[in-house]
C-alpha cells in the first residue's frame, strides 16, 4: 500500500497491511510539511490524503483530514518621523506588521486633533516599503502620525503604532 506525501521528495512510505483507508490514515506516522510560500493574506486550507493504491483509481485519494491554517497579524512597530529638507515635507518609517500586505498611515495637525476636528486627516496607502514622504504640509505646524497594518485595505487590522509627532520645516 503506498501513501505518497505531497511535497515531499523522499521515496514513498509502505504499510504491511490494512484492510481499509481507515485503517491505512489510522496508521499513517506523523509528517511535516512546510509550506514557505505562503503570502500573507489570511487562512489556508490544506487537505491531507492518502492513496491507498496509485494503479487503482477506485481507491484514490481518501480525505483524512482537512487542515485551516491563520497566520496571525501583527502589529507595525517603529514609527519614526523627522521633517524633511524641504519645506512641507515629512520623512516617515517604521517596521512593517508581520504577515500585513498593507499598511495605512494617518496624519492629523496637532491643532485639530487638539479640538476634536478629524476632517483635515491625511490617510496614505502602502504595499511596498515601510516608509513614506508626504509633501504639501503646513511649514511650521506640528502634525501627529501613526501606522496599522492589515491584510488587505479592508483589513482585518492590526493596532495602532505609538502616535509620533513632528514639525515640517
Amino acid at each position: 500500500m503506498t501513501l505518497p506525501m505531497a511535497g515531499h521528495t523522499e521515496p514513498h512510505r509502505y504499510l504491511e497491511s490494512a484492510a481499509t483507508a481507515a485503517e491505512a490514515i489510522d496508521n499513517i506516522q506523523t509528517q511535516e510539511f512546510v509550506d514557505e510560500n505562503v503570502p500573507a493574506t489570511g487562512a489556508y486550507k490544506y487537505r491531507v490524503r492518502a492513496i491507498i493504491d496509485l494503479c487503482e483509481p477506485s481507491e484514490w485519494a481518501v480525505t483524512a483530514e482537512e487542515v485551516t491554517v491563520t497566520l496571525e497579524l501583527g502589529n507595525a512597530s517603529g514609527l519614526t518621523a523627522t521633517a524633511g529638507s524641504v519645506p512641507g515635507i515629512v520623512n516617515l518609517s517604521w517596521t512593517a506588521a508581520p504577515n500585513a500586505s498593507v499598511h495605512w498611515l494617518a496624519g492629523i495637525k496637532q491643532s485639530d486633533w487638539t479640538a476634536g476636528n478629524y476632517t483635515g486627516i491625511i490617510w496614505t496607502q502602502t504595499q511596498g516599503p515601510s516608509s513614506h514622504i508626504l509633501s504639501g504640509l503646513t511649514s511650521g505646524e506640528e502634525y501627529v502620525f501613526a501606522v496599522i497594518g492589515g491584510r488587505s485595505v479592508n483589513g482585518p487590522w492590526s493596532s495602532w503604532t505609538s502616535l509620533m509627532r513632528v514639525t515640517p520645516n
